[in-house]
């Protein structure tokens, strides 16, 4: 019953507004990782009805791409302009993104400027984290320990 009544709900509703097509959030979504050309569920003209009817997405999507330049372009300098830049689109969740840079400045700006990061470190922890989850009550130390030293030798010997 609680369907059939939504259906006639939406159903009237549509009665009352202008014909649109409806694009899955999940394409808006490949938008911040991929540019428009590599999107088949979407066209260029769609695109452009999108940013009609919602401005703040282009914005939004240019704050990315330029902050995607910024992380590529090794020069830390631009993030401040950048940061002023997002500062003008007034949405909570960028602001909250800018908090949490702005409380650790000194890291992001290394980050940006440096290619090297400790991915391999902590790559590392993840692992020995996961075998500890699942063994968790099962054995001591020792056995976990043994375990992530058998684990790191069979991945040696497969290289």
């Amino acid at each position: 019953m609680f369907v059939s009544k939504e259906k006639r709900i939406a159903k009237d509703l549509l009665k009352h507004q202008e014909p649109s097509e409806l694009i899955d959030k999940r394409v808006i979504y490949q938008l911040l990782y991929k540019p428009i050309e590599k999107i088949k569920a979407i066209s260029k003209d769609q695109l452009d009805e999108i940013f009609k009817k919602y401005p703040v997405l282009s914005d939004l999507l240019k704050l990315l791409a330029d902050f995607k330049t910024l992380l590529s372009s090794r020069q830390s300098s631009s993030l401040s302009f950048w940061i002023e830049k997002a500062n003008t689109l007034e949405l909570k969740e960028i602001s909250s993104f800018i908090t949490r840079i702005q409380g650790d400045y000194d890291s992001v700006t290394n980050a940006i400027d440096y290619s090297y990061n400790n991915g391999l470190a902590e790559g590392s922890v993840n692992k020995i984290k996961t075998i500890k989850r699942v063994m968790y009550g099962r054995n001591h130390f020792d056995m976990l320990r043994n375990k992530a030293l058998q684990l790191e030798a069979m991945k040696k010997d497969k290289c």
